[in-house]
């Protein structure tokens, strides 16, 4: 059973949010909301939103949702425990299962804990894999764990955030801190080339290696204390046309990638670059029907003929307002976390069969814990403590600003390196270390 992300007390709150909005909802207007049914997400949750017994109800879920055609399927992360009494090995693999028929299809296996799974197994051929209750030494002398984070899919394309720590023996110390695109239908690996072809990706390509380069030359023109010690990790900065994120622009699919640092000052260090259009793409026409339409630059409108659904940004930074409309009436629903990313309707009649398979997946979520969107146990002794300092310290940035704007991560440096560089004028406040 998929475990989801998200702290319960926040959900908690949340449902609170729902359960007052509703009340709101039924004293709004005396008239009857019309029929509908359809799924918001917004933030890292899924709402549906359906009309029951004259009123407008709405259910909550953690579930990570992909459509292909009519078809939902949930996605998620699993955990890959192959670790040994003095070798913690703990790596990640992505699912999808097909909401419908409950099948589930292996998307993507992380091979390099596998290969260094089957590397220890060669070393150490009397060794055997430690069984579901038992744990590794209190100080493992080989340690290689992974943590994979979905971040949003768009169309048949899931974009994904994964972190690499290893330390074998005290010989070989990596770390990685990448993104990738897979294809939800078949789990391959997406390039940029896939999306526009040939091309257009080469053009794209030739864009984002200019955004490196010139944050690279405005960290090295700055000279300030923390350019001083970001130009250390600067040489393991290289362009890799793998690494990148899909989304969804005003005006149609962007990319973003990520510039993966290496080696001994630069590993586990992402250095993201600005967003570029993605055109031309004949994918994205189909996805039309989920995106909204922005009005006064804020309020976003999904319309219909039967209805529109409409997301106003609330006063309270970080929500929308949902809300129903047909023609001048509309019924207030709730209030849901921003950003709110797209609408799926289920109002056909064919779609019967498909809001059976939801319900039953809403009421499974509903028994998921807050932890994590991963599957089977939580990593074993050392690797939980290896876990909370990588989350402790993963959204420590240093950011610089030339004509472009960047920033870089490390989920396993103790040291927060900011560079602020506005048109050459230098921010010199450092921040103090930061320390798990």
């Amino acid at each position: 059973m998929p475990v989801i992300r998200g702290a319960l007390v926040r959900r908690n709150v949340r449902r609170a949010l729902v359960t007052c909005s509703l009340l709101v909802a039924a004293c709004a207007s005396p008239d009857t909301p019309p029929a509908v049914s359809f799924l918001v997400v917004a933030g890292d949750s899924t709402f549906w939103v359906e009309r029951s017994g004259g009123r407008l109800r709405m259910r909550a879920s953690p579930l990570f949702l992909a459509r292909i055609g009519r078809e939902f399927s949930e996605l998620y992360i699993a955990d890959d425990d192959r670790s040994y009494r003095d070798a913690l090995i703990v790596g990640q693999r992505i699912y999808r299962r097909e909401l419908v028929s409950g099948d589930s299809v292996l998307l993507r296996e992380d091979t390099t804990i596998t290969g260094i799974a089957a590397a220890w197994s060669r070393t150490n051929p009397d060794d055997v894999p430690l069984g579901p209750d038992e744990e590794t030494d209190e100080n493992p002398g080989t340690v290689a764990t992974t943590e994979t984070e979905l971040l949003d899919v768009v169309g048949p394309y899931l974009s994904f955030d994964y972190h690499l720590d290893v330390d074998v023996d005290g010989y070989k110390d990596q770390h990685l801190t990448r993104r990738g695109v897979i294809d939800v239908r078949t789990g391959r690996p997406v390039r940029i080339e896939d999306l526009v072809g040939r091309v257009a990706a080469s053009r794209i390509y030739s864009e984002a290696i200019n955004s490196l380069a010139a944050a690279i030359d405005s960290i090295r023109r700055a000279r300030d204390e923390r350019a001083v010690r970001a130009r250390s990790t600067i040489g393991g900065f290289r362009f890799d046309s793998t690494s990148f994120e899909l989304v969804e622009g005003a005006g149609g699919p962007e990319v973003e990638f990520m510039v993966p640092g290496r080696g001994p000052t630069a590993g586990g260090y992402a250095l993201p670059l600005p967003a570029q259009p993605l055109y031309p793409a004949s994918w994205w026409g189909a996805l039309s029907s989920t995106r909204p339409r922005v009005v006064d630059g804020a309020v976003l409108t999904w319309s219909a003929e039967d209805y529109d659904v409409v997301a106003h940004p609330d006063s309270l930074e970080g929500r929308a307002i949902l809300s129903v409309r047909r023609g001048g009436t509309s019924w207030p629903v709730a209030i849901v976390p921003q950003p709110v990313r797209r609408v799926h309707r289920l109002d056909a009649p064919n779609d019967s069969v498909t809001r059976h398979a939801l319900a039953r997946a809403f009421d499974e979520a509903a028994g998921y814990s807050g932890e994590a969107r991963t599957a089977v146990r939580p990593p074993r002794g050392t690797a939980r403590l290896a876990s909370a300092v990588r989350r402790t310290v993963r959204d420590v940035w240093f950011t610089g600003y030339t004509s472009v704007n960047y920033q870089a991560t490390s989920p396993h440096s103790r040291y927060a390196l900011p560079l602020h560089h506005r048109n050459g004028q230098q921010d010199a406040a450092a921040r103090e270390p930061h320390r798990p």
